[in-house]
């Protein structure tokens, strides 16, 4: 059994048979779920166009909608886990788990 505990912008993907199944969901404001969590508290989405991309933000400035951190915003935001379970089996071949910073780029 595995377990995961995520906040924010990490990934956890599973290689199953070679192929890869994704264990959890970003907390991002374009997430429909996170997006109705911050309106109920109060807070808005704001979308922010860019050249190549269209990003939304929590209060105009935060793309996560759960942080450790980022104490400005936590009127609108929370550090409350998604806790996934998972139990291995056979065809599992590894778990990747990254930031950000690795699946983006």
């Amino acid at each position: 059994m595995v377990r995961i505990g995520n906040v924010g912008d990490c990934k956890a993907v599973l290689i199953h048979n070679s192929k890869p199944i994704a264990l959890n969901v970003e907390h991002r404001a374009s997430n429909e779920d996170e997006r109705q969590r911050i309106e109920s508290r109060g807070g808005f989405i704001l979308e922010k166009k860019g050249n190549k991309s269209v990003r939304q933000m929590v209060q105009g400035s935060l793309e996560l909608t759960r942080s450790m951190g980022d104490q400005a915003y936590k009127q609108y935001i929370t550090c409350e886990p998604d806790i996934l379970e998972y139990q291995l089996g056979e065809g599992d071949e590894y778990l990747m788990l990254g930031s950000d910073g690795f699946w983006n780029v």
